[in-house]
């Protein structure tokens, strides 16, 4: 161990002074471990690696010749030394002021000595050979914190233990050996956690897909065969089926992409809307429906987070597909922003049978949980739009004051699917509650769907959402799920090759229960009414993620995985 040539005893350090009696004033000088807290009067601090004190030194603009005092060290508030082969923090403890770090590219294992600094908000300590975490449980006030590339580092409990990591922070875990699971669990609570990469960090699923078509028993079907059509679609969101049989797809980092003949093209479809650069944690580009009319007018339809001066918020824009390109791009909707964690906000749009579009903005969590309650906001609801973006005369509040003639249904927390009830008309949609209380709720004008008043869910934490599931005045949900499945994209089945089907609802989900690995979709079947009667899992044997469930137009269903690695699959019956 480097040393910065203080003994392991008490010593005294003689400072002379011009002091009118002559005397000379004796400071204790700390040994390297031993807390300024604990003396009385002014004493000196020490550090057990040189190369920590150098940068101390360096950041106070104190030369070697000069005490650092215990009062001098606690000013200290900004620390930053790189590639400083720094192997040691005993003695950091003292700089209780700090509220930014760096010490990016040393040679630090232990960081116990950081347990005590309550005010840093931001530390760097990537590519280290760092362990054990436990000194982060009790800095509650950290919002930016990177531990990217410590190879060994697994166990990150101290992070989910730690009250103060929630909405809004950011904790880089990439290249680390920390368990997927725990990922997610970070993620759940909204924490972004990794400033580089998207929440998943790249993590696999626990099964790989199967390289030939498999055939699985369920319930009134008997037997199904799933093929996976095509892979390499990075985090795929949205789907749609053109005329002639291809299929587009989005992605969220931004791309369009397009699947002929059942090959994915290698080059992604031009002029989509941007979405920024870098980090858009799990926003980006996301749904995509084909106006009722595309035959005549080509005209698609693309929700996406759009970077606006303070962040982002989420947009629907239109161009006319021409076989290659989209053509003629103009955003016929924007959101009023209203945060940073929009890059959490879910969106799809879907078309009603009058050729008004339903488009579902999510993102009411964190600071901007009770702006699903508020009127004039559009996050955390369900707008009603004409085609050009327009607002129908007959929306609900349309002429109140205090409402935006866009909401068409408000209380809802984060929308991830939405489909039209081909025997009613109406449409439903799901969300995601925190932890248990996921829904599908059936949307109908005017009404509040109640979040966060009531849920069903309870926070990460385990605490309850809300003292009640339901309210007078407030919709109660027409599914929900205990535990939660994070439910994402679904569709009403009203094809003929599954006879059995007809009618039954498919909705897909990453997860059951936070539980890695457990992604399947579910199928619902309902009465004349509406009302659930029963439920069966499909595809759960393969472990994936499931982000979307489509019908095509000759009747078969299809599957969006939801990975770096992301496939679309197929669901046919064996006739």
């Amino acid at each position: 161990m480097k040393s910065s040539g203080v003994t392991s005893i008490l010593l005294l350090t003689l400072i002379f002074g011009s002091m009118s009696s002559g005397q000379a004033q004796v400071r204790p000088v700390l040994r390297p471990g031993e807390l300024c807290s604990e003396q009385v009067g002014a004493a000196v601090a020490t550090f057990e690696d040189a190369d920590l004190e150098a940068a101390v030194r360096a950041a106070l603009s104190v030369g070697t010749q000069e005490d650092l005092t215990c009062g001098l060290v606690s000013e200290l508030t900004a620390l930053t030394a790189e590639n400083s082969e720094i192997e040691s923090l005993v003695g950091m403890q003292n700089l209780t002021g700090l509220t930014n770090l760096e010490l990016n590219a040393n040679s630090i294992t232990d960081i116990s000595p950081l347990s005590g600094l309550a005010n840093l908000t931001t530390v760097g300590l990537v590519n280290n050979s760092i362990t054990d975490i436990s000194a982060l449980r009790a800095l509650t006030n950290l919002s930016d914190l990177r531990l990217q590339s410590n190879p060994d580092l697994r166990i990150v409990q101290p992070l989910l233990d730690n009250p103060g990591v929630g909405a809004g922070d950011r904790i880089g875990l990439g290249s680390t050996d920390v368990r997927c699971a725990d990922l997610t669990v970070l993620a759940a609570n909204l924490v972004n956690v990794d400033v580089v990469q998207t929440p998943e960090l790249g993590c696999e699923p626990l099964t790989k897909l199967p390289d030939e078509p498999v055939i699985y028993r369920t319930f009134e079907q008997i037997q199904i065969r799933v093929t996976v059509v095509a892979q390499g679609l990075e985090y795929p969101w949205g789907m749609a089926f053109l005329p002639e049989g291809d299929i587009l797809v989005t992605e969220r980092p931004g791309r369009l992409r397009i699947i002929r003949d059942g090959v994915l093209e290698p080059e992604p479809i031009a002029g989509v809307p941007y979405v920024g650069e870098g980090d858009v944690g799990i926003a980006g580009l996301l749904d995509l429906a084909l106006h009722p009319r595309y035959v005549d007018n080509n005209w698609v339809y693309i929700t996406y987070s759009k970077p606006v001066e303070n962040g982002r918020t989420i947009a629907l824009a239109r161009g006319r597909f021409d076989g290659t390109a989209l053509r003629d791009v103009e955003d016929v909707f924007v959101a009023d922003p209203w945060g940073r964690r929009v890059d959490y906000a879910g969106s799809r749009v879907v078309f009603a049978p009058d050729e008004t579009l339903y488009m579902t903005v999510g993102g009411a969590f964190g600071t901007a949980r009770p702006l699903a309650q508020d009127p004039s906001a559009h996050v955390g609801k369900v707008l009603r739009l004409n085609d050009d973006g327009s607002v129908p005369d007959d929306n609900p509040f349309v002429g109140q004051v205090g409402y935006a003639p866009e909401v068409f249904s408000l209380g809802h927390r984060n929308q991830q699917g939405a489909a039209i009830r081909p025997e009613t008309g109406n449409l439903w949609a799901s969300e995601h509650a925190p932890q248990g209380g996921d829904e599908v709720n059936v949307i109908l004008a005017g009404r509040n769907y109640g979040w966060p008043e009531v849920s069903d869910g309870r926070e990460y934490r385990g605490a309850r959402v809300a003292e009640r599931p339901w309210q007078d005045g407030m919709e109660r949900a027409a599914i929900v799920w205990l535990p939660s499945i994070a439910a994402t994209g679904m569709t009403f089945y009203t094809g003929n090759r599954f006879p059995a089907w007809q009618g039954n609802l498919f909705v897909g989900g990453l997860m059951t229960g936070r539980i890695w690995g457990t992604g399947h979709v579910e199928r619902i079947v309902l009465n004349s009414n509406g009302e659930e009667l029963r439920r069966e899992w499909l595809l759960a044997e393969l472990g994936q993620r499931i982000r979307h469930v489509s019908q095509s137009p000759d009747g078969l269903l299809y599957v969006l995985t939801d990975a770096e690695n992301g496939a679309l699959i197929r669901i046919e019956p064996v006739e």
